[in-house]
């Protein structure tokens, strides 16, 4: 299985990527790297399949508990 979300942590120029196979552990990853403090900007994308092949990351703003 190919991980469907990920993570991207901004600070300046800086951008970190997690990817992640559950929205579960996406959460956690943002939940953790928000907790640090270190960066501007933490959001969760997820992999959505368009019309067949293709591919877009579309970034999730609300999560469902």
């Amino acid at each position: 299985m190919k991980p469907s979300f990920l993570v991207v942590a901004r600070n300046g120029e800086l951008v970190n990527t997690f990817q992640q196979d559950s929205m579960l552990g996406a959460v956690n990853i943002k939940d953790f790297l928000e907790g640090l403090g270190d960066y501007q900007d933490v959001s969760i994308f997820q992999l959505s399949l368009n019309s067949g092949a293709s591919k877009d990351w579309v970034k999730l703003d609300a999560f469902d508990s």
